[in-house]
Formats: structure tokens, sequence, C-alpha cells
């Protein structure tokens, strides 16, 4: 059975701020930062974070949003988007990145994790992990949907690790010709595989409105935990 408890995190610039941690049924394993979709830490990062543990993660969810508003949840609805999009175009990726590093030492730190941990994110998140494993050093990167990540691949020459990305082909808030710029960027870098998958955006969302493809979600999720098998074993 997994465990669960709030960690309070201090930040480098001062500050503190929570992450929801997730402890595996051996209570101890690899440790895994998963990054917010745009929605904060709710009821759906919370449960991508189970589903890590589930597979032998320790799993920690930092609130990348408390510098604008600590323990932000919003729905995943047409006014919940709205609100949620004013607080990603207020986000200070200097200062957001480096609680990202905060994050993954804290997480490094703890007695129930083993080794150095990696970095994951959906949707806002899977740009931040992306810019994170380019600026730092995670042990992997797993980058769901991020419609950033294009801008971001000139700063991801500097990514070293095992890194994962997840599109899928019908997303409509990925910039024209930014799956296939990054599929061209990832063609020679044996570090960096690019799955896409027949659905839109935030496909592995279960709580979304928008939710249509659960076969998608379920083949992601596959390619997911076997690359983390590979790449960051438990």
């Amino acid at each position: 059975m997994t465990t669960s408890r709030t960690e309070t995190l201090t930040a480098t610039d001062g500050g503190e701020f929570s992450g929801h941690l997730v402890c595996p049924d051996s209570g101890s394993g690899p440790g895994l930062v998963v990054i917010q979709e745009v929605f904060g830490v709710n009821d759906y990062v919370r449960d991508v974070c189970e589903r890590f543990a589930g597979l032998g993660y320790v799993v920690l969810a930092p609130d990348m949003f408390w510098r604008l508003e600590p323990g932000l949840e919003l729905p995943p609805t047409d006014e919940g988007l709205t609100e949620a999009i004013g607080y990603a175009n207020r986000f200070d990726w200097t200062t957001g990145i480096a609680d990202a590093f905060t994050s993954l030492a804290h997480l490094g730190a703890l007695d129930e994790t083993i080794g150095h941990p990696g970095i994951a994110g959906m949707c806002f998140g899977g740009t931040v992990a992306f810019r994170a494993a380019a600026e730092g050093d995670p042990a992997v990167c797993v980058s769901y949907y991020g419609s950033g990540v294009p801008e971001a691949l000139d700063a991801g020459n500097d990514i070293t690790c095992p890194t994962l990305v997840h599109f899928g082909r019908l997303d409509p808030f990925m910039p024209e010709g930014g799956m296939a710029a990054v599929a061209a960027w990832a063609r020679d870098r044996s570090n960096v595989d690019v799955v896409f998958h027949d659905a839109g955006h935030a496909f592995d969302n279960h709580t979304n409105p928008a939710f249509s493809n659960p076969s998608a979600a379920a083949a992601a999720w596959d390619v997911t935990a076997g690359f983390l098998a590979t790449h960051l074993p438990t």
C-alpha cells in the first residue's frame, strides 16, 4: 500500500513551498519528481503520483505556482483553463526551473529515495521537465505533450539523460510544425525517444472532459513504464 504526506521545501532564493510525496509499497525506491499541469497539484496529479509509486518510485509533486498562488487547484474545465493559463503566463521560468532543481535535490535527500532522481511532467509540466533536463542533471526525463518543447530545442541540445517525449498528433496546443521539429531534432540523439499517439492534448488526464482515447493513454503509460524500467530501474 502506498503512503503519502506533504513535504515542505525551501527555495534557493528564500520562501517555502509544499510538495505532495507518495512512497511505494516497499517504502523506498528511485525518486521521480512529477511536475503538474497548469491546473496545479490536483486530483489528477496526485493520481499520476500514485501510478508512478505503483511502479516502485518515490514520487514528489511540487507546487510550481506557489509564488503566484500557493496550493492552487483548478478543475480541467474551460473556465479553469482560462484561469490556469493566466497563471502559466505569469510563471517566471528562471525561478521556476530553480524550484524544479530544489525539488530534485529535496527528493534525493530523503531517506526513502535511492539514488539520483528523475523528472517527469504533463502539459505545462512536460515543458518544465524538458527544460530542467536541459539545464540540470536529472537521472531521466519524461515529457508528456509539452507545448513549449519545440521552442526549447536549442536548450535541449544540452540534455544528456535518457529522455522520453510523448505527443498527441491531434494536439491543438502545439505550435504549427512543432512536433515535426522535435522529431527531426531527436532523430540523431540516441538518448531521446519521441513517441506520437493518435490523440489530442492531455490524453493521459482521465479527469478532463476532453478525455476520449483511453487506449492512447494506456499505450503511452506502457511506453513510460518500460522506459523507466530500463533507465531508472526499481
